[in-house]
């Protein structure tokens, strides 16, 4: 059996405050990290186009090769 991981990188909103793209986009990144130590197969990243999900960006796509060696 495969077991991976889906998100969207949504931004979380606490206390009425939405959290900075950046962050969301450090800890998605750390998140994919974290997937490929405990051998998860997948670690994907949908794709909206909205104010609200900073995915797709350059950060995104260039940041995770540099910390997951299996990134394709």
């Amino acid at each position: 059996m495969l077991i991976g991981l889906q998100t969207f990188a949504e931004v979380p909103v606490r206390d009425g405050v939405p959290q900075s793209h950046g962050e969301t986009l450090r800890q998605t990144v750390e998140a994919a990290v974290l997937a490929e130590r405990v051998g998860l197969h997948a670690f994907t990243i949908g794709e909206h186009h909205r104010v609200d999900y900073p995915v797709p960006s350059p950060e995104m796509r260039g940041s995770s090769p540099t910390r997951t060696p299996r990134e394709g």
